[in-house]
């Protein structure tokens, strides 16, 4: 998490509540002042002009679509999907036991690859009756598949 400019209290304020969080969450906040601070997170054109780079983008809110969560509401389709993920999710803590287990790993590996791959595509069949659609999908960053795209729409050098 990057806080840019935040007025002076603000990192007093953290500084007391810092040492009551976990070490780990609080190695992912930095506080940024300047346009170079901000460089050492995200690269240097990707900066908004609002603050000081040279990046144009505006966000623009992208009305929900009529019907775009119809999906939702196939509670069979849904189950069906939901069934068949947890026998992925089977088949891989499985083939994990039998990875951990294994004289040689590499025997199981493929197959252990090949579960992890076949669970994560299955998702994003299940996913239109699990989640509804946001803003990010109709901006076309998320895409069919999981395909996630940042910049939708420009082309990229």
């Amino acid at each position: 998490m990057l806080i840019h400019n935040a007025p002076w209290i603000f990192s007093g304020i953290w500084k007391i509540v810092k040492s009551w969080m976990d070490p780990v969450i609080v190695s992912k906040v930095h506080f940024t002042k300047t346009v170079a601070d901000l460089e050492q997170f995200i690269a240097p054109d990707k900066i908004l002009k609002e603050i000081g780079g040279p990046e144009g983008w505006d966000y623009e809110f992208v009305e929900p679509v009529a019907g775009e969560n119809e999906r939702m509401t196939e509670t069979a389709t849904r189950d069906r999907l939901l069934a068949e993920r947890e026998e992925l999710a089977s088949k891989f803590l499985e083939l994990t036991k039998e990875w951990l287990a294994a004289a040689q790993p590499e025997s199981v590996a493929v197959q252990r690859t090949e579960a992890i791959a076949a669970w994560r595509k299955q998702y994003w069949a299940l996913d239109p009756f699990v989640r509804g659609r946001t803003c990010l999908d109709r901006t076309g960053v998320i895409q069919e598949g999981g395909k996630i795209d940042f910049y939708p729409g420009m082309d990229h050098v």
